[in-house]
């Protein structure tokens, strides 16, 4: 019986140091770094070091708080998979080349306070999801192709 508690206690502890992000997180950021050429960004992730490592992710608690992929050479298009990064404050895609559209579901990432994908080449409607991030201080869509208008609720906002 000692010796099972002292085990149990052992893989506790194993599993509390080795902890880190869910998978559905390093799932939508794995999809990211293919669908927008990783193997092509000026700053590339290494996949053998934790996610915490990789460059412009910020993780806290064992979630990704903030994505910075600025200026980056990001090109081809945001998945879907992105909007899985419930945890996320600051989104920041500044200044890349990707195209396609926003996700539909953007309005599913709640705790975004930050969203600055101005300066690549999306186009097609906003999707109007947008309305829900409630917790939304600054947005930044400029220089998009993007059509349509952010909800009023919205208007004290940068776009």
């Amino acid at each position: 019986m000692k010796n099972a508690a002292s085990l149990l206690l052992m893989l506790f502890f194993t599993l509390t140091i080795s902890a880190s992000i869910s998978f559905s997180e390093k799932d939508a950021l794995v999809k990211l770094y293919i669908a927008t050429n990783g193997n092509q960004w000026k700053k590339q992730w290494d996949f053998n070091k934790p996610v915490s490592a990789w460059y412009g992710v910020k993780v806290q608690n064992d979630k990704v708080l903030e994505l910075d992929l600025s200026n980056n050479n990001l090109s081809g298009v945001l998945p879907s998979e992105i909007v899985n990064l419930i945890h996320l404050k600051n989104l920041i895609l500044f200044k890349n080349n990707i195209s396609g559209t926003i996700p539909s579901k953007i309005g599913n990432m709640k705790e975004l306070r930050e969203l600055n994908i101005s300066f690549n080449k999306l186009s097609g409607s906003i999707p109007s999801s947008i309305g829900r991030l409630n917790s939304l201080e600054n947005i930044q869509l400029f220089m998009n192709q993007l059509s349509g208008v952010l909800p009023s609720e919205m208007g004290n906002l940068a776009n």
